[in-house]
């Protein structure tokens, strides 16, 4: 699947081991929104947002969403451009030219 396949969509998987792990080789673009939803031992599902920088960044994992039978979803109030406003000290070179 290339990069621009992931930013097409949007993503969500169920994932039973480590983000981490399970993702160690895989480029999720930083513009992609992809979901992993887990299930904790108090029956809790947490939704996290999973994505890189770059590349050869390291993969950044955000909780942003809870579900529980009694008190159902609790969504981050953040929108998705806030939650993605730390480059983690990536470098953007840009020019701008005027008429």
């Amino acid at each position: 699947i290339s990069s621009t396949t992931f930013a097409k969509g949007r993503w969500l998987t169920f994932l039973t081991t480590s983000i981490s792990q399970f993702y160690s080789d895989i480029y999720i673009p930083y513009d992609c929104e992809f979901l992993i939803a887990q299930l904790s031992n108090q029956k809790i599902v947490t939704l996290s947002e999973v994505y890189r920088v770059h590349s050869t960044s390291e993969l950044n994992v955000l909780p942003v969403a809870n579900w529980n039978p009694i008190s159902q979803l609790n969504w981050t109030a953040n929108e998705f451009n806030e939650r993605r406003q730390d480059l983690r000290g990536l470098v953007i070179k840009a020019a701008v030219i005027s008429d």
